[in-house]
């Protein structure tokens, strides 16, 4: 028999290949997202800034990315300094470039994702640790985004590390998970400014806490530590900020404000156009784009909760309560702005994931015998296992199947191309036409890294003319 030592052993190590299994392979090649193009062009002139010390120039967007650029920028300069060849992005030398981009950022994730397990197995324990961050890793429409060139999954990583170290303070007591904290709201914030919302709610969460434990002094301390922590996290790692805090500052939120909550974004909903979508568009989200196992999951641990209420016994539930309700805000106010798109609801899964752990292995602690525990696992893998397989590499494409087919879903929220399948669609080309025939698309960005910029046309600019192939996504129509 094996020990319990090395059982966990083998468990972690198992997690940890079948995460760079799905992930690694055909990196690179899968997909180029339009705003991976502009992010690489953003990290290149975030590098040029500071390499020149024209500091400001780290300032490339209200998001601010900043740390996406730390991430992609410093590996590709390091590659330019390696080969001259790499110095300029054409056509020839992208896709080894934006490989270079994604494997770092891949690498972060990966760093992060053993951080949140080693985080929280002082909080859930051990086997609901390695449930959860297994859960969130191979979730289908999570892991699709991860191998995209984004934010939105350094950002729920940051933002739940954040809730994780501030609620361990409350059961160790330790100053250094205050910091640690503050440091993961100040790149929450640093990946999007939407993360600031993490530095606010946690510091509160602190101050109530601790006075509800200890004196007024004690709270107030904890507070400003994290407070200090997170906005000189922001300020150390923001080199723009050194020379011009209030414009930047300023900058980011009147641009978020304006295009985050009062510009809206083009969606096809039940078949229409529209740009701006309901109340009902992110639940709608949720149940298209979220795995059957995550949703029943969760539905199972709030029966839990009904009973553990009744119970009294919801103490031991701290932490999945305390992140209810920083998700719950974070939802509401996502669902009050005007600009959706599904991949902003990816915070909100490390919840799910914590309560589909919660769910597990209480039906484990009370299944008798290994027979039933097996025909536990076998349906649970099974429905784990299926959409790795069957959506390879592109998770991202991902819907659930109790509403049938991708077709059915694609009814109800439509799929956007996204740059999915870029670099192959052009490969097909050039197999069946040649490498000089003129291409026409509605957005031409990802194609405009990996094929001769001469040849590519914008459909609703260039009309019908000056191209021999029309390139249409799904959803995407001609228009007269």
């Amino acid at each position: 028999m094996l020990s319990i030592k090395t059982k966990k052993t083998l468990a972690v190590t198992a997690f940890c290949i079948l995460f760079l299994v799905t992930r690694i392979p055909f990196l690179g090649f899968d997909t180029i997202n339009p705003d991976a193009v502009n992010w690489h062009f953003r990290s290149e002139q975030f590098v040029v800034g500071l390499k020149s010390g024209d500091l400001l120039k780290t300032y490339q967007h209200y998001h601010p990315g900043v740390t996406l650029m730390w991430i992609i920028g410093l590996p590709i300069e390091i590659v330019r300094q390696v080969n001259p060849e790499y110095r300029v992005y054409d056509e020839h030398n992208f896709i080894f470039l934006h490989q270079v981009a994604k494997y770092a950022l891949v690498l972060a994730q990966f760093v992060l994702t053993m951080i949140t397990f080693l985080a929280l197995k002082d909080v859930l324990g051990w086997k609901r640790s390695l449930l959860t961050v297994g859960l969130l890793s191979f979730e289908p429409f999570f892991l699709g985004n991860s191998r995209l060139l984004h934010l939105d999954v350094l950002l729920t990583q940051c933002v739940f590390l954040a809730l994780v170290f501030a609620h361990k303070y409350t059961s160790t007591r330790s100053t250094s998970s205050i910091i640690i904290s503050g440091l993961f709201s100040g790149l929450a914030f640093l990946t999007k400014s939407v993360g600031g919302l993490t530095l606010a709610l946690i510091a509160i969460y602190l101050l109530v806490h601790t006075l509800t434990k200890q004196t007024i002094k004690k709270a107030l301390r904890n507070m400003t530590l994290f407070a200090v922590t997170g906005v000189g996290t922001i300020f150390i790692f923001f080199p723009a900020l050194w020379v011009a805090p209030i414009d930047v500052l300023t900058g980011i939120y009147t641009d978020g404000l304006r295009i985050g909550t009062r510009r809206g974004h083009d969606q096809i909903v039940l078949g229409e156009y529209t740009d701006s979508a309901g109340p009902a568009y992110y639940p709608t989200v949720l149940a298209l784009k979220t795995s059957p196992v995550l949703l029943a999951g969760t539905l199972v641990f709030m029966v839990f909760l009904v009973l553990a209420y009744r119970k009294s016994t919801t103490h031991r539930l701290g932490f999945v309560l305390m992140t209810s309700v920083f998700y719950a805000v974070y939802f509401v106010g996502m669902s009050l702005a005007s600009k959706k798109i599904d991949r902003y609801m990816l915070p909100v899964y490390p919840l799910f994931c914590v309560a589909t752990a919660y769910a597990l292995t209480t039906i484990e602690a009370r299944i008798q015998g290994w027979k039933q525990k097996l025909a536990l696992c076998i349906p649970l893998a099974a429905g784990l296992a299926y959409p790795l397989i069957a959506f390879y590499p592109y998770y991202f494409t991902y819907t659930n199947p109790v509403f049938g087919s991708t077709e059915n879903a694609n009814r109800i929220i439509g799929q956007k191309p996204f740059g999915v399948g870029i670099p192959e669609l052009k490969n097909l080309i050039v197999s069946r036409y040649g490498a000089n025939v003129g291409l026409g698309f509605i957005d031409k960005k990802p194609m405009s890294m990996i094929y001769p910029n001469s040849k590519l046309f914008d459909i609703r600019v260039d009309g019908t003319k000056k191209y021999d192939l029309i390139v249409l996504g799904p959803n995407e129509v001609m228009v007269n």
